[in-house]
């Protein structure tokens, strides 16, 4: 007679991809001692902790307690708590994989594990790392994975479109302006590898980047108006001299790597879905007129 547990293990076998054969050999027992077990029989219950580790789930669930009265995002936030540091990103990294397969009705997760197999090579039109990407008329969803840069990219269309937050602004030229001023993009870079909470003078950019002080003046002036530095005075004991804090350093990283990933279009991808209806653009083409301003 079949019951809760031979169902559950042969469920959470299956979604997790693997052979009755790889889960025997995992916890040290034949393929047909799994077999049983799926039909009806119960393993020792010694090797109840080791199936449920290789399974990722409790010796609850394997016994289908699957506590259905808990959300969803609560499951989430232990996984992810209970998860060894080194692992974190990793984990939520195939979250992401998890959700491009939901987002494109795929039902094979592990069909993705070969993802990230190459070498990333800066800059080689010809060479595409494991990319995917979904778009439809609620967002879109970017993820790429690689041996070296990894990210996922998930943007809900917020109420009133991306027009609403993202429409043309005269600030992005600022900004832009600051990035051709001479070596302003080496001093985001320079800043940004520096630590966190130390402080810098226009002497520290002026010496680090073997700059003249006009030059450096200008930059730290420019990011000050940007609100990419806080500025400060320190008491030298000889008078006053200013003093800056660093503040961008993630949101430059963030900048740079969808910089890179625009200079780097992928030439292909592992999956990609466009059901963003062609009559609804991401920008109205009126964002940019300055006509009637």
């Amino acid at each position: 007679m079949i019951n809760e547990f031979n169902t559950t293990l042969k469920n959470l076998r299956k979604n997790k991809g693997v052979t009755q054969e790889q889960l025997a050999e995992a916890v040290g027992v034949s393929p047909q001692a799994v077999s049983k077990w799926e039909m009806n029989s119960y393993p020792d219950a010694s090797l109840l902790p080791a199936i449920a580790e290789y399974l990722e789930v409790s010796i609850d669930e394997l016994f289908g307690n699957q506590k259905e009265n808990v959300e969803m995002e609560k499951r989430i936030v232990d996984y992810v708590r209970e998860t060894p540091e080194k692992e974190k990103y990793k984990k939520i990294m195939n979250m992401g994989r998890a959700i491009i397969c939901g987002m494109m009705d795929m039902n094979d997760f592990y069909a993705l594990d070969g993802w990230g197999d190459e070498d990333d090579i800066p800059f080689n039109k010809s060479y595409s790392p494991a990319y995917s990407q979904f778009e439809d008329d609620n967002g879109y969803i970017q993820i790429r994975w690689g041996k070296k840069l990894n990210y996922l990219y998930v943007t809900p269309e917020f109420e009133g479109g991306f027009d609403d937050l993202l429409r043309y602004d005269k600030r992005y030229l600022r900004l832009y302006r600051f990035l051709s001023i001479p070596n302003a993009l080496r001093a985001m870079y320079f800043l940004t590898g520096r630590k966190r909470n130390a402080y810098f003078t226009v002497e520290s950019v002026m010496t680090a980047l073997k700059i003249d002080k006009k030059n450096a003046e200008e930059i730290v002036g420019e990011m000050k108006e940007l609100s990419f530095v806080d500025e400060a005075t320190l008491d030298t004991g000889k008078g006053d001299e200013l003093i800056f804090h660093f503040k961008a350093g993630i949101n430059f990283i963030s900048f740079i790597t969808f910089s890179y990933n625009l200079l780097n279009m992928p030439q292909s991808f592992n999956f990609q879905s466009n059901r963003r209806n062609n009559d609804n653009p991401y920008f109205e083409h009126n964002t940019y007129d300055l006509s009637d301003k």
